[in-house]
């Protein structure tokens, strides 16, 4: 029995290979044979030759052989049941005109125009191929899918739709089982028909549910796991998450993100080819940004297109147009390992990557996991959790500039304004505040200083906190880690940019004539090296500026003084007399009277106004402000930072006497012979040789020389 089988099948397959063209045409010629009228139902005699109707049917005009309804008539079950394939489930399109889109061959007929079950199928079809029904059925071989690649040529071009005729991994079995046909070349090659089928598609001619990324995940298993966006870690973009219906991406069942949101597999009318067949391009962050709009707003992110400095060491990260930094840089929608929040790798080491600098902060005072491991940023994250750098920053949802990560009281912050968020009464560094009278910040500089940042603000650049201190290296200069622990600084260290310990270097960038005064009298390592100012600070272990002023925490407001206060007429007499006086550390250096008369004070001419208002020669209000509508007080003539003013560079360094070539004189201001004679004429030498002479200013009372010039 088997034999006469095998012998049946071998010899009609040998009959269909010798059926010649002139055979096919004469089999397609009309004729009234049961076999071939049962399709070409108008073929009936009665019909065909004599154009009349029957009892049973009216006359048969239209062509009804290869319609929907003459296929079904067959395939409803009374032959072959096809219901469920082919018209209960997805199917290619029929009865539709086809679109600009695709190129139909004429092997291919339609039907007015349109599509039909015949355009692809024939009785009469008889191409070389293995599989019986298609041979009888289809009208060319449809090996590798070519009668797809036929019509469909622009889902063919490279680069712009998913690769077909290639593949290294087997087709998966489940793949298989729903329908999927294995190409002849190879059958680990993906074709048309490893995803689509024409008759019996689960989903939109797909073999299997895309609105699940059921076909995407079977055979990209690895894009499946770790997915939901829930994990602390990932390796996948989340899928099944809703997200708003008015984006204009795919939604996938209930509306959720599936793998076909983001990649579309058929771009023919793509300009370029789109990285991994995203549904938007990249170079400029656009398909992440059409769901993460709010990652975009400047203020709260971490920047993007913005040119990537550290190009070179860091090869395998993405990068957009010109080497510029994108969404895709930091996070991977695609990993082989997870990674906190999807980023490319482990977050200290990738935010190590671009700002390595930085990374000095680490076992500091400023690395809270040292400091204060269990306080928390504006998101409830804690150091020790999100990284060193979450304490003070955030990528996104920052609260102000520099993505700070903490509260701020005000929306137009600055950068002083992010420190006060932690070194403010009630807040994590309460202890190290700058109290009432600190350094100015927020103000601008005449001239900008060499290798100290300041901080744009409109038009204007700004002295900050930050101008001082860097607020991620503890030591100027230090390449190692901190120690581990809280530490007390002092001025070679506590995050300054430059230290300020052993000499003036930090202060003097900006006060460079200020910075004269070390080596001089006035500077307490000099002529008081035991000297304790105000606020407890030993001027052994503090720079020669300390022994007077204090940056943070000052004792007055006024040059943030921290040194004694003396008697005086004005405050600026009162800073002198405080070491200038028999309890201070300069009582050998007292002088009988200093201060110039107020009472006999009565301004000066509008003649002279242009040598009154040189800089060099400064007046004072009594409260110690600079003002050119001031009083005359001791350092109008006595520049307490320059011991002598023709040469400010060549201090002493030792407890010298002084005389009028020096002793901390403004000689440059030609004081005697322009601002002193202004008011006093010819007596000015007198006045001046006895300025600090009780007995003889009361002389020359009693002798009633004329002290004060009239100009009229």
């Amino acid at each position: 029995m088997l034999k006469k089988i095998c012998l049946t099948i071998a010899v009609f397959l040998f009959s269909l290979l010798v059926i010649t063209p002139e055979l096919c045409a004469q089999a397609l010629k009309p004729s009234p044979a049961r076999e071939c009228a049962i399709c070409h139902f108008r073929w009936m005699p009665p019909f065909y030759y004599e154009q009349r109707g029957t009892p049973l049917h009216p006359l048969q005009i239209e062509k009804v052989a290869g319609s929907e309804m003459m296929c079904f008539s067959c395939h409803d079950g009374s032959t072959d049941d096809s219901r469920v394939k082919v018209w209960l489930r997805d199917r290619h399109k029929v009865n539709v005109k086809p679109s600009n889109k695709v190129r139909i061959p004429k092997i291919f007929p339609l039907v007015d125009g349109k599509i039909v079950c015949t355009t692809c199928h024939s009785a009469h079809g008889v191409p070389t191929d293995k599989s019986i029904e298609r041979v009888i059925f289809l009208r060319i071989s449809n090996k590798n899918s070519i009668m797809c690649e036929l019509c469909h040529v622009r889902q063919t071009k490279k680069g712009c739709n998913h690769p077909i005729h290639t593949g290294k991994r087997p087709i998966p079995k489940k793949l298989i089982e729903a329908g999927a046909v294995l190409a002849d070349e190879d059958p680990r090659h993906v074709i048309c028909e490893s995803c689509h089928t024409a008759h019996g598609g689960i989903e939109k001619n797909f073999i299997l549910r895309v609105s699940n990324s059921d076909l995407c995940i079977t055979c990209h298993s690895e894009k499946g796991i770790e997915i939901s966006p829930k994990l602390a870690r990932r390796r996948n973009h989340p899928l099944n998450v809703k997200f708003d219906a008015k984006i204009h991406l795919y939604h996938g069942q209930k509306g959720t993100v599936q793998c076909a949101s983001c990649h579309v597999v058929h771009q023919p009318d793509a300009k370029m080819p789109p990285y991994k067949l995203l549904a938007a391009p990249v170079n400029r962050s656009q398909v992440c940004l059409i769901c993460h709009a709010d990652k975009g707003e400047k203020r709260k992110n971490h920047p993007i297109n913005i040119v990537f400095k550290e190009r070179k060491k860091c090869p395998r990260f993405f990068f957009g147009d010109n080497e510029t930094l994108q969404c895709l840089t930091c996070h991977g929608i695609h990993m082989k390992k997870s990674h906190p929040k999807a980023l490319v790798m482990e977050r200290d080491p990738l935010c190590k990557t671009c700002h390595a600098k930085a990374f000095a902060v680490i076992k500091t005072d400023h690395d809270l996991r040292v400091t204060a491991p269990e306080e928390k940023n504006i998101l409830g994250q804690r150091v020790k959790d999100a990284g060193v750098c979450s304490a003070c920053h955030v990528p996104h949802n920052a609260a102000g500039p520099k993505l700070w990560a903490r509260k701020l009281s005000k929306r137009d912050a600055e950068v002083t304004d992010l420190c006060l968020t932690c070194h403010e009464k009630g807040r994590v560094a309460e202890k190290k505040t700058v109290g009432e009278y600190s350094h100015p910040v927020k103000v601008a500089m005449k001239e900008k200083p060499k290798g100290l940042p300041l901080y744009k603000k409109g038009n204007r650049e700004l002295v900050e906190c930050a101008t001082c201190h860097n607020p991620h290296q503890w030591k100027p200069g230090a390449k190692k880690k901190g120690k581990g622990k809280n530490l007390e600084g002092t001025e070679a260290d506590s995050f300054l940019r430059i230290s300020n310990l052993k000499h003036p270097k930090l202060c003097g960038t900006c006060h460079r004539n200020q910075a004269y005064v070390e080596g001089t009298d006035h500077d307490m390592h000099v002529v008081a090296p035991e000297y304790v100012n105000l606020q407890g600070k030993p001027i052994k272990n503090t720079s020669v500026c300390t022994a007077c002023h204090g940056v943070h925490n000052a004792k007055e407001k006024v040059i943030l003084w921290v040194a004694p206060l003396g008697k005086g007429q004005d405050y600026m007499e009162k800073t002198c007399y405080g070491c200038h006086s028999k309890e201070g550390p300069a009582a050998d250096k007292t002088v009988p009277v200093g201060s110039h008369p107020m009472k006999l004070y009565f301004g000066y001419h509008k003649r002279f106004l242009s040598i009154l208002n040189l800089e060099e020669v400064p007046l004072y209000t009594v409260d110690g402000r600079r003002s050119k509508e001031g009083v005359i007080s001791c350092p109008t003539c006595h520049d307490p930072h320059i011991w002598d003013d023709s040469h400010p560079d060549k201090a002493p360094w030792k407890n010298v006497e002084g005389d009028i070539r020096n002793s901390f004189l403004r000689k440059r201001a030609h004081l005697m012979e322009n601002f002193c004679s202004v008011c006093h004429g010819p007596s000015a030498l007198f006045l001046f040789r006895y300025y600090h002479d009780k007995g003889m200013r009361e002389d020359l009372h009693k002798h009633k020389i004329p002290l004060i010039l009239r100009v009229q």
